[in-house]
């Protein structure tokens, strides 16, 4: 088996491992992942300079961009197995991703990049009424890869920490309790600057990832509770 394919076998494994942590059967729910994907293309674009009655900032947030995409991918992964199973789900996705890399951009337009969200997003948002048939957006959602510059190595790397870091927030009662600010920072910016400082090829890389946010997250909850605790002992 290729490269390409083994890491897609691997990411495919791995959602699943995922969604059934959520619920065991999963499979037979008919969760609705294009509302989710619509979302977090809305989210995407809001990352991009398209506000023109405000100052667009001095750079784009590249690292974001690219974590909402591999946010998307996590659904789209989801409604492949839901839909084609293991075999014929990966399948599917080595013949999307085949050359892929030969068509990676090597500078970043943002103005091609929110075109290429348009067309995922309308590609999914259409499947969403008419049918939910993933081959309608899978290929305008490998362009948006393409067009931000992200290679099939770079889609696993960062489809790696971000499961990590999924893990820790549904461990730490996601939804309820978890707190997803650090040090003024969501902890998806504070994902991004880790990964910055790790080597991806490294085999540890995974576990890496998940003892530095379990290491920041321990410090973010214990600073908050000092603080509460000295803000009691101040009001007494």
């Amino acid at each position: 088996m290729d490269t390409t394919k083994l890491k897609l076998q691997t990411m495919l494994s791995t959602q699943d491992e995922l969604n059934k942590v959520v619920d065991p059967n999963w499979r037979d729910r008919g969760f609705r992942w294009e509302d989710a994907m619509m979302v977090e293309a809305v989210e995407l674009f809001d990352h991009l300079p398209w506000k023109w009655w405000k100052k667009a900032p001095a750079a784009v947030d590249f690292e974001q961009v690219k974590l909402e995409a591999i946010d998307i991918w996590h659904f789209l992964l989801s409604r492949v197995l839901e839909d084609h199973g293991d075999e014929e789900g990966l399948a599917i996705l080595a013949e999307a991703f085949k050359g892929h890399d030969d068509d990676v951009a090597t500078e970043r337009d943002p103005a091609l990049i929110r075109s290429a969200a348009r067309y995922f997003l309308a590609d999914v948002s259409t499947q969403n009424v008419r049918g939910r048939d993933v081959m309608g957006y899978l290929y305008s959602f490998v362009g948006l890869l393409s067009d931000l510059g992200i290679t099939v190595d770079e889609l696993y790397t960062t489809y790696v920490a971000k499961t990590e870091l999924n893990r820790l927030r549904w461990a730490n009662g996601y939804g309820a309790g978890y707190m997803k600010i650090w040090d003024g920072q969501e902890d998806n910016v504070w994902l991004a600057a880790h990964m910055a400082t790790l080597d991806v090829n490294a085999p540890d890389f995974k576990d890496q990832v998940a003892a530095g946010l379990t290491l920041k997250y321990n410090s973010v909850v214990y600073n908050a509770n000092v603080n509460v605790a000295v803000a009691k002992l101040a009001a007494s």
